[in-house]
């Protein structure tokens, strides 16, 4: 997300010009907020940020698993 509001989209816009959103979501390389009835709906975003994305995430979790079982290793 670049400055202070995300990036949106209608789901109407959605609907009517899939490409031109799908562009839109390559160009801005982070996700894409779509909204219905002016709230939140849908996060959208490019195969390679959600790779990226779940790469990171999965960093994360596999460091709290570790030092999770090092806690348990202390009382066990």
């Amino acid at each position: 997300m670049n400055g202070l509001m995300p990036h949106t989209t209608t789901v109407t816009e959605l609907q009517r010009n899939f490409t031109k959103v799908k562009k839109m979501v390559k160009k801005f390389k982070g996700p894409l907020t779509v909204l219905s009835n002016n709230k939140p709906e849908l996060v959208v975003m490019g195969y390679k940020v959600f790779k990226n994305w779940q790469d990171k995430t999965k960093i994360k979790n596999k460091k709290k698993k570790e030092s999770y079982r090092e806690f348990l290793g202390v009382w066990t």
